[in-house]
């Protein structure tokens, strides 16, 4: 840049960020010629709490990794565990996950990861239930003594199994043809049916 005359060179630059760079843009933050330098193309990301159908994967190969390089014989995490990291909010998205991984390989006496090799926090942390809530659970006085996740969570739930429920009666069950309509791996629906109790047969022709 400010050069007279062209240099080839043979790079490829990856950039990231956390901010909305079209509004640190006009709020004079960040340099507008850069960031049409930059943007070829634009991957973006959700946060670990919005995807957390990819946590049990995402923590099974940070447990080999870590398991590898401390020398350790782990292979697994109890329901428990993984369920409580299912539920945890991650506001340290994946680093916070790679570093709870970490601690729980080192901390951990058997063979396999358990809810008490967590941070307290996960067990601390109250279950909320998937199911269905009954009428007037979603009216804002019902959310007196809970945190903006867990009432964040709750709401998100309802629309998901909602919007699964439609999807999967619309194609008959078949989950393949559900997952390309909703824009998600077939793994990834198949985890979140089990996860909010959806039972792909109720939706096939001659069921009631």
């Amino acid at each position: 840049m400010g050069g007279e005359s062209p240099v080839w060179v043979d790079v490829r630059v990856i950039a990231a960020t956390n901010k909305d760079l079209d509004q640190e843009i006009k709020n004079r933050n960040f340099r507008q010629d850069l960031y049409y330098r930059l943007g070829v193309i634009t991957l973006t990301l959700p946060p670990l709490r919005r995807r957390k159908e990819d946590i049990p994967d995402m923590a099974q190969h940070f447990l080999v990794q870590h398991s590898q390089q401390v020398g350790r014989e782990i292979a697994e995490f109890s329901q428990e565990a993984i369920h409580a990291m299912c539920n945890y909010a991650w506001p340290g998205n994946v680093r916070e996950l790679m570093n709870v991984i970490e601690r729980a390989v080192l901390l951990c006496r058997s063979g396999r990861i358990v809810l008490e090799d967590l941070p307290a926090g996960f067990r601390e942390n109250q279950e909320l239930s998937l199911e269905w809530p009954e009428t007037g659970k979603t009216d804002p006085a019902d959310w007196s003594g809970q945190t903006l996740d867990q009432v964040k969570t709750v709401l998100i739930t309802q629309v998901e199994k909602t919007y699964l429920e439609m999807v999967l009666k619309k194609t008959r069950g078949r989950v393949g043809e559900a997952a390309r309509k909703a824009g998600i791996h077939p793994r990834g629906l198949y985890e979140k049916m089990k996860k909010l109790g959806i039972d792909k047969n109720q939706f096939k022709p001659g069921q009631k």
